[in-house]
């Protein structure tokens, strides 16, 4: 029987979604390398994400080709993965755009800047939004989050444009499907067209993350990101759909420690969170995702105003204006307190104080 043992050969052994897992034998790639996949005419390039024990390693290859399944052959090439990078247009996402890094190739999966380069300084972008600029600014060289319920998601591309031009930064990414990057301005040095599917979408991170380094190789930087489309949890989940759900909350996760400003350059990252229209409430969806530390969290009603009760922000006010959201503060506390006085008593119950406050709260919900 021992002379008849054949032993495993390098392939792939299980497929999930665009994530792969490989049998590598005795000769184990590095994470971040190139695995070539198949052979012949038929030969795509994966990335190895991290060592999954037993001599086998995780891998990723975007719109994975359904000839890439079980059993197929594969080699390490021993070489970084890398793509080429845009160089007129949008860059778009297939099955064939990773490859054995050529030299001045983009490097598919960077090092996350050490904890000693990150930098801890802040700024406030100035939109003249008056409520906005004050309750909850989106914080420059930080991560903000933009939960944009409005139609096409109007308010969080003027957002992002209003971000440009305070900041006219010196190199800019777009990555994602509803917006024209023509509007942000004029330094879009990355479009990555992450086009209508969820795999797409998940890739378009991925490449956002690649694109970091780039990025920082400039003092000042923008990096507008759209998240995939979020849509209802179905109970009859394949385990495809659920290795999708996966990704997002694996990449996700990782933007916060890819698109970071250092003491060489300041980054500031727009994320787009654009919840379903059948959502059962934000707070679900929100508390469902993992989507990191981030330094501004700021939510867009379907009329596309801010809501500022679910709006925060850490950047940096002066003293004018930290007092300015105390006031502000204690105004919508008032106001929520009467509202629920309201709803019990009706509003013949409430004092002159608790109506303006009323009234100056909904002043806060400026449209953006």
């Amino acid at each position: 029987m021992i002379d008849e043992y054949t032993p495993q050969r390098p392939g792939v052994e299980s497929v999930d979604a665009d994530n792969l897992q490989l049998f590598c034998g005795d000769e184990l790639p590095s994470i971040g390398t190139a695995v070539a996949i198949g052979d012949g005419d038929r030969r795509l390039f994966a990335v190895v994400r991290r060592h999954a024990g037993a001599r086998r390693v995780d891998a990723w290859l975007p719109c994975r080709p359904d000839w890439v399944k079980p059993t197929t052959p594969i080699e390490p090439t021993g070489r970084p993965a890398g793509f080429a990078p845009p160089q007129q247009g949008p860059l778009t996402i297939d099955a064939s755009l990773i490859r054995p890094a050529e030299p001045d190739d983009v490097l598919l999966w960077p090092e996350a800047p050490a904890y000693n380069e990150l930098s801890g300084r802040r700024g406030v972008v100035k939109t003249d939004i008056a409520a906005l600029d004050v309750l909850a600014p989106i914080c420059a060289g930080g991560l903000n989050l933009i939960i944009d319920q409005s139609k096409r998601c109007e308010a969080f591309f003027r957002l992002a444009s209003l971000t440009f031009d305070d900041l006219n930064p010196e190199s800019a990414l777009y990555a994602g499907h509803r917006g024209d990057p023509a509007q942000l301005g004029d330094n879009i040095h990355w479009h990555i067209d992450a086009g209508d599917s969820l795999n797409t979408q998940i890739a378009s991170l991925q490449l956002a993350i690649a694109a970091s380094p780039t990025l920082r190789t400039h003092r000042s930087a923008t990096a507008v990101v759209e998240l995939p489309d979020l849509h209802p949890h179905p109970p009859s989940a394949t385990p495809a759909q659920d290795g999708r759900r996966r990704g997002i909350a694996d990449i996700v996760a990782r933007l916060g420690r890819h698109l970071v400003s250092t003491d060489e350059a300041e980054l500031t990252t727009l994320l787009l969170l654009r919840p379903p229209s059948d959502n059962p409430g934000l707070a679900t969806i929100i508390d469902s995702l993992s989507l990191g530390d981030v330094d501004a969290t700021l939510v867009i009603d379907e009329e596309g105003r801010l809501m500022p009760e679910r709006s925060s922000s850490d950047a940096p006010l002066d003293d004018e204006d930290q007092q300015l959201r105390q006031q502000h503060q204690q105004t919508m506390h008032l106001a929520r307190r009467a509202a629920d006085k309201s709803a019990v008593f009706g509003d013949v119950e409430l004092t002159d104080d608790e109506r303006r406050a009323i009234e100056e709260a909904e002043e806060f919900r400026v449209r953006v």
